[in-house]
């Protein structure tokens, strides 16, 4: 079963600014309605010691792919290491 990653697997050099955006924006809208379906799968899941998995760890893995697809829409960048002193 070929998933949205594979259908989008083109060389970035193969893609004009105009249809990049248009993929990053399909991708993202996809991307949302998968994490909604992914969350939902997640809450009705158990782990592998038979426990349903915590608010906080699916609110990991959500969060981070939201990030993630939020990127790749190009509405986030990282800003790198910060100065913690």
């Amino acid at each position: 079963m070929r998933t949205l990653l594979d259908e989008l697997s083109i060389a970035p050099s193969a893609l004009t600014a105009a249809s990049a955006a248009i993929v990053r924006s399909v991708w993202a809208a996809a991307g949302a309605h998968e994490l909604e379906r992914w969350e939902r799968e997640l809450r009705t899941a158990t782990n592998a010691k038979g426990q349903p998995y915590s608010d906080e760890t699916i609110r990991t893995h959500i969060g981070h792919s939201a990030q993630f697809i939020r990127w790749l829409a190009g509405e986030w960048r990282p800003l790198g290491p910060r100065d913690r002193s």
